[in-house]
This record gives structure tokens, sequence and C-alpha cells, in this order.
């Protein structure tokens, strides 16, 4: 996973083009403020000016087919037509061979946008900023990070299995293959003393991996799959595509996030984070499920 968009952009950018369902009314009209729906709402085109094919809507084809898989919830029955409201126009200056068709568009509540944050998947800041509702920068970022780690960790746990057939097939020690993977990732540091420094409890069967933070998660995650490929392309000895990948990640960290490997860690565990995540994610569901853009 790349890391994400920068989160200043990001958030500017979802501020800028954040509306309200009251905006524009008088509160004078309404006998009491609870009569005011004021709700928030996203223009889908200023999502896909953004992130283009990324976000994975075609503005071409019609909406609803491509949103209802994401945004609806068989757990109640409103909350596709309640939180995406569709319409057409509204997008940058279309392709010229688009130039006579449709350009499909809808307004999207916070939890519609959310919704298509975590279907794509590829920008944690707008994932967190969509769960995160008039938070801080610095707790969105926080929030951020968490998704990364969950997700990149996913990844490695993915390509571990593939290493693991791989030595499995081949006859290869398991302890001595990460062994030699760790010290080249780590500058012969011993992970242990890397969790013991961090105050990190040593548990049988707890991965450095678990600890590891979005940056060198990433860097290991690529060195992971560089191995993968040149040994299926039998470029070598496992043991030494392992030293040599993981020594390009270790200089890749320092070079790109001005730290190293072992200085990228955290003293909650994946599953600690993943906890708080879900937990986050029930509370937002249930303040946000019955909101309406229409």
């Amino acid at each position: 996973m790349a890391p994400s968009q920068n989160p200043n952009v990001v958030i500017n950018h979802l501020n800028q083009t954040r509306h309200r369902m009251s905006d524009g009314l008088h509160p004078g009209l309404f006998d009491t403020p609870t009569e005011i729906n004021n709700a928030e709402y996203w223009i889908l085109s200023d999502l896909y000016n953004m992130y283009g094919n990324g976000l994975g809507i075609n503005p071409y084809n019609p909406i609803d087919a491509q949103l209802t898989p994401i945004v609806y919830d068989p757990k109640h029955t409103t909350t596709y037509s309640n939180h995406v409201v569709t319409f057409t126009g509204g997008y940058n200056k279309p392709e010229p061979n688009y130039a006579r068709t449709p350009i499909h568009n809808a307004r999207l509540s916070r939890y519609a946008c959310w919704r298509i944050m975590h279907a794509m998947s590829t920008d944690p800041i707008a994932m967190a900023y969509f769960l995160c509702p008039n938070e801080t920068f610095t707790k969105i970022q926080n929030v951020a990070d968490m998704i990364s780690r969950i997700q990149l960790r996913k990844s490695i746990a993915k390509s571990e299995q593939q290493i693991g057939g791989i030595l499995h097939r081949t006859d290869t020690n398991f302890s001595a293959f990460y062994r030699i993977a760790n010290q080249a990732f780590f500058n012969n540091t011993d992970t242990d003393l890397i969790k013991t420094r961090n105050n990190i409890e040593l548990k049988p069967k707890d991965p450095i991996s678990n600890y590891l933070g979005p940056n060198a998660l990433r860097e290991r995650l690529t060195a992971l799959n560089t191995i993968i490929t040149l040994y299926n392309q039998r470029r070598g000895q496992l043991t030494i595509l392992a030293d040599a990948a993981m020594r390009v990640a270790r200089r890749n960290t320092i070079d790109q996030y001005g730290i190293t490997p072992e200085q990228d860690i955290r003293q909650q565990s994946i599953k600690q984070i993943e906890t708080t995540y879900n937990k986050l994610q029930r509370g937002f569901i249930k303040s946000y499920i019955n909101e309406s853009v229409r």
C-alpha cells in the first residue's frame, strides 16, 4: 500500500468541499432548532476530481448500481436512499469523447463517504477524516496511522504465508530465514532488545511486525514481495535474497522517512489497535447511520 496523500492537502480539500443541509436556511423559519437538518454532505464529483479512477467509481455509468453494494447496509433498509442522492453534472471538463454523455453525480452523507473511502482503502487520511467528525488534525493523523498499520500488517501476513510455503517446499529453516531477514532490516539489533527498549512485553509467537509503524511496515512488505518475486524468477537462494532485500528496505526507510526501522516502533500491538479501531467504527455507525441528506 502506497503512502497516503499529503494529510494537509486531503483534509483541506475535504473541509473546503463540505456542505450542510442547513446551508442557506434561516433559523427563524423553524419553530425549534431540532427541525433543522444539519447533516453534512459532500459531492461525489469533488471526491472524483481529487482521486480520479482510484475512487473506484465511473461517473459515466449510472451511480446507483456502483454505490449500492458499497453503501447499503441490510441491517438498515433506508441506508442507501438516505445517504446517496443522485443527479447529473458538476465535474471538471469531461474528456472530448464523453462530451455528449451525461455525467452522473451524487450528494453523499458523511457515512456514505466513509464507506466509499473504506472500499477504496488507499487513503487512510481520508478514511480517518470521515470516521472522526469534528476531530483535531492530530487525532485524524493518529487514526490514519492506526488504519495504515492494520492494512499493512494484513498484507505482510499474506506475503509471509507465501514465503512460508516456499520455505516448506525448499526445506529451509523458518527461524534461520527470519533471523537473517531481521538482522539485515534492524542492522543486527535483536528484536527482543527492540521490544525491551520500547517497554513492550516479550511474548512467544509475537513477531516484531506487530509493533512496527506504517513506514517500516511498508518497506518490510516491499522487501518480502521482492524476495518472493526474485525466488520465483530463480534469482538466488532464499536466505541470500532475504539479506539483500531487507538491507534495501532498511536503507529506503532511512532515506524516505528519516528514521531507522527500529525507531518506527509502536507500543500498542496490531491486535490492540484493531480492538480500538473496531470500537471507533461501531460508535461512528451508531451515530451516523440514521442521518439523511434528502
